[in-house]
């Protein structure tokens, strides 16, 4: 599976913050632990880490912003399977989903409120929670066949 990388570019009230990451899933737990961090200075965040999960969470001048990342397996071999992103605001919750339905070359296609799967070669379910400004990035685990059926074609 390809990873990548999303350019996050969040416009407070006060501040514009610019912070490269979100991990998203495909990392191993170390790769993550890098990725999710970049952009942020010591002392602005705090991650935690337990045998299957990477959490990063924001404090200082940043608005509060917990980014989750779990893993398939415990331990340093695991993979990132799904990535969730927490926020405390509509707007911010709004510009940052948007900015990950902008990236084109998933191809999102709508599967209901707020969720959206990836090309087929992606095999990505984006899912958001409006009300509770949080939305999660995961990859499944199903055939292409199954894939096809849930994008209804």
């Amino acid at each position: 599976m390809k990873t990548c990388l999303f350019i996050i570019v969040f416009l407070t009230g006060l501040a514009s913050i610019s912070f490269a990451q979100t991990v998203l899933p495909g990392r191993n737990k170390e790769h993550t632990k890098i990725w999710i961090t970049n952009g942020f200075k010591k002392g602005e965040y705090d991650l935690t880490e337990t045998d299957s999960t990477v959490t990063l969470t924001t404090h200082g001048k940043y608005r509060p912003l917990t980014i989750r990342c779990s893993f398939d397996k415990p331990g340093k071999k695991g993979i990132c399977l799904s990535e969730k992103v927490i926020l405390d605001c509509d707007s911010c919750y709004q510009k940052i989903f948007k900015l990950f339905l902008d990236k084109n070359r998933f191809d999102w296609k709508v599967t209901g409120t707020d969720r959206y799967l990836s090309k087929p070669s992606r095999k990505l379910l984006l899912a958001g929670n409006a009300s509770m400004y949080y939305f999660t990035l995961s990859i499944l685990d199903t055939s292409d066949e199954e894939y096809r059926k849930m994008l209804g074609k």
